[in-house]
């Protein structure tokens, strides 16, 4: 099927729009879980006597990260500046090291 999508432009632009119709399915049950959750049944001593309510706290934070990364994605920044030659201090070391 590789062969076929980078052969032939129809069979291409047709495996796009599957892959994106199913990533569009994935999200949309990911948005379920998260927000509308999924019922589940209460057992004791082995009757089912009621239900809850679960959801996804970590789908739901996914769909934030996803969709608003400017205010929800992890915001660790690193600045690094001067001037270090690390090749030379590493030559450096070698030669206090091998004087030894």
């Amino acid at each position: 099927m590789y062969e076929w999508r980078d052969a032939f432009a129809e069979f291409a632009a047709a495996w796009d729009k599957a892959k994106q119709l199913g990533i569009d399915a994935l999200e949309d049950e990911a948005h379920r879980r998260a927000f509308e959750g999924n019922v589940k049944p209460v057992f004791h001593q082995g009757m089912e006597c009621g239900a809850v309510r679960e959801y996804s706290d970590t789908l739901g934070i996914f769909l934030l990260k996803a969709h608003k990364p400017n205010k929800y994605r992890e915001n660790a920044h690193l600045h690094v500046s001067g001037n270090l030659d690390l090749a030379q201090r590493i030559l450096d070391a070698r030669k206090r090291v091998c004087k030894q």
